[in-house]
């Protein structure tokens, strides 16, 4: 695993022109989800653990919730907070309260969890920020989720075996439902929702005129009906809330 002198380097601010924001056609992230759930709530501290360009912090601002948003590179949490007005930090601990009291009332941790270098310790890390009873929002992509479109495409990579691959900085951790669920028990948290989908991306959103998008495009829309008759089991992403033990 890369250490974080390297995680720093990798998720720098070049990274934020590939972390899509979810209003992006095509984005798998579930912003809608998370706002939702902070209407139903009494307005408190929300964080959002790797808050990226920082238009979730907006919006949960812009409900009323006051807000801070983490980020691992110092560049990219300046950046952010310059953007958007909104406080960022690259020291989780700064958001202890004397003593090392917890904060914050919810803390969503969207497509994060699979960069953590050091899963156990890194999750603990934010789950210090959350208050006794409060709420964690989590969403992410099942890398080994069971799906027709990831079995054909990993299938389809063990035959080419050769083939370089240039794109974004990779997951460090690859999820499955079984996977997800065992970390929740672990932690002893109070499971409140979880949902398997299965979203387009990694592959194209719309139909483009060209053999290999279509065909993509097609085996895509054939695996999300596939995924609709089981969806306790199929999927390429998930999304959990749970409550943290009193």
């Amino acid at each position: 695993m890369p250490d974080d002198a390297v995680l720093r380097g990798v998720y720098s601010a070049d990274y934020l022109s590939v972390n899509q924001s979810a209003d992006v056609p095509g984005s798998p992230k579930d912003h809608a989800w998370v706002i939702h759930e902070l209407r139903r709530r009494r307005s408190g501290i929300f964080v959002d653990y790797g808050c990226g360009a920082g238009d979730l912090l907006q919006k949960a601002a812009r409900a009323g919730w006051r807000v801070h948003g983490v980020e691992l590179n110092q560049d990219v949490a300046e950046r952010v907070e310059s953007n958007t007005g909104l406080p960022v930090t690259t020291r989780p601990e700064s958001l202890l309260r004397g003593g090392g009291a917890a904060l914050a009332d919810v803390i969503h941790i969207g497509d994060v969890m699979e960069h953590f270098g050091h899963l156990d310790s890194d999750l603990d890390r934010a789950l210090a920020l959350l208050k006794p009873g409060g709420l964690l929002m989590v969403q992410g992509p099942l890398v080994s989720g069971a799906c027709l479109f990831n079995w054909f495409y990993q299938t389809a990579g063990r035959l080419r075996p050769e083939r370089i691959i240039e794109a974004a900085p990779t997951h460090l951790v690859a999820s499955t439902r079984t996977g997800v669920e065992t970390l929740v028990e672990r932690r002893r948290l109070q499971l409140v929702e979880f949902r398997l989908t299965e979203v387009t991306w990694p592959g194209p959103w719309r139909w483009e005129a060209n053999p290999k998008s279509m065909a993509l495009f097609a085996l895509r829309r054939i695996s999300q009906q596939m995924s609709r008759l089981a969806p306790r089991h199929l999927g390429n992403r998930y999304r959990f809330s749970a409550l943290k033990p009193v």
